[in-house]
């Protein structure tokens, strides 16, 4: 019979305590013995450290409340350096051989890099971000997300130099004659006529 009022051989316990039990034999003898049974806490297991970083950086995990710890990544130190996204798991061993688990979820959030190509000719201007290029190269500008990541826009910028033109034909005429007007120096042609030929005829005064 035992203090907890069991009369059973076998008891289960989860409390520390002193616990007695009498036992009786076939002749009716009893005699009673004790045990005193220590229960030790588990340990309080904390994980500090960013758990949300930006993609190409890292975090330092670091566990307390343990004497000893073992991650899932099979490190054994308190604190561990990870880059990246998933849950990080510790198992803290207390003094008394007491254990508790304990997870950290680590996200990554991405950057988006961008790169354009422009191209605009001689004389002329590109607007970027507050600016207006004029000369070529290669230009950047960083914007900052809602998630706190910064990304980076670069622009390669060409500068393409304008057509130098020229028209050849006869320019004085006489009345009721005509001249041809022959461009050369483009790719293509818009004459103040409207005609987008290169060579345009001519017979009246004007410019």
């Amino acid at each position: 019979l035992w203090s907890t009022g069991q009369n059973t051989a076998a008891i289960n316990v989860n409390e520390s305590g002193r616990y007695t039990v009498t036992a009786t034999n076939s002749q009716g003898c009893s005699s009673q013995i004790a045990v005193f049974v220590v229960v030790n806490p588990i340990p309080n297991i904390i994980i500090s450290g960013n758990t949300t970083i930006c993609q190409g950086s890292s975090t330092t995990l670091t566990a307390s409340g343990a004497n000893s710890y073992l991650w899932n990544t099979g490190e054994t130190s308190s604190s561990i350096i990870v880059s990246s996204e998933g849950t990080y798991a510790v198992t803290g061993t207390s003094e008394n051989g007491c254990t508790a688990v304990t997870n950290a979820v680590v996200t990554v959030n991405p950057i988006f890099n961008t790169s354009i190509s422009q191209a605009i000719c001689q004389g002329a201007s590109y607007p970027f971000y507050g600016q207006q290029l004029t000369d070529a190269g290669t230009y950047s500008h960083t914007l900052q997300s809602s998630m706190g990541c910064d990304s980076v826009i670069t622009l390669l910028l060409t500068v393409d130099t304008i057509p130098e033109l020229s028209i050849s034909g006869d320019s004085v005429i006489c009345q009721n004659e005509s001249t041809t007007l022959t461009a050369a120096g483009g790719a293509s042609y818009l004459w103040s006529t409207g005609q987008n030929t290169a060579a345009i005829n001519v017979n009246e005064s004007g410019r």
